[in-house]
């Protein structure tokens, strides 16, 4: 199980001598990392991504100082069906956190290198998929996406681009929003009219479709909600 688009912090991995449940043992840093004791205070609460490549665990903690541990909150998801993950004593998990900042943060980053006529179409509905992503927890995101950054082109469109935005349910998609860029301009807006939430296994797909204007180039954007 992968756990994608989740902001993580790249600078702060620990090695955990887990045996079992509980808190989690730090054993200290991994080559080219710092220990979580120089970022957090005792006590500091935190989300954390454990892994040892075939278990998963995203979830809350605390980290404790005098014993070097972090204790175990809510389990978010798992690759144990949402329930904490029993380690064997041959595995060794990385922890890491979920970047300070970030906090709840969830986002997927899109882009096209070239032209659209450069991607092959999806064989779903033979339109052009940017992407279609599994929600990891409940995803929820503000009216017209408030909190993303506008999405953008490095070649404007000779005619009004629009891309749709879905969301899919047991197969089922329904479509949610859309993305579009003026005809001439470099620089778009997202349209959803209400605030959105999407439950855990259900998914988020972008798509344009095979008519979208030839000229644009170089189309990229970044999505942004938080997950609970």
């Amino acid at each position: 199980m992968t756990i994608p688009f989740l902001s993580e912090s790249v600078l702060i991995e620990e090695i955990s001598y887990i045996v079992g449940g509980g808190s989690y043992p730090l054993g200290g840093a991994t080559a080219g990392h710092f220990p979580f004791s120089a970022a957090y205070a005792d006590g500091a609460a935190l989300d954390y991504f454990a892994t040892d490549s075939t278990n998963v665990e995203f979830a809350s903690g605390t980290y404790n100082a005098g014993p070097n541990t972090i204790t175990r909150g809510t389990i978010i998801a798992s690759s144990n069906g949402g329930a904490p993950v029993t380690w064997s004593g041959k595995t060794r998990p990385l922890i890491r956190p979920i970047a300070s900042g970030g906090g709840n943060n969830w986002f997927i980053s899109f882009s096209v290198g070239g032209t659209f006529s450069s991607l092959t179409t999806d064989g779903w509905d033979s339109n052009y998929e940017l992407f279609n992503v599994v929600a990891p927890a409940t995803l929820t995101f503000p009216i017209n996406f408030s909190t993303s950054p506008s999405p953008a082109c490095e070649v404007a469109p000779v005619a009004t681009a629009a891309l749709t935005l879905q969301t899919i349910h047991s197969g089922t998609p329904t479509t949610v929003g859309t993305i579009t860029i003026p005809a001439g301009l470099k620089v778009g807006s997202f349209s959803v009219a209400t605030a959105l939430s999407i439950p855990v296994g259900d998914s988020l797909r972008l798509y344009a479709p095979t008519s979208i204007d030839s000229s644009i180039t170089g189309f990229c954007g970044t999505i942004r909600g938080s997950y609970t």
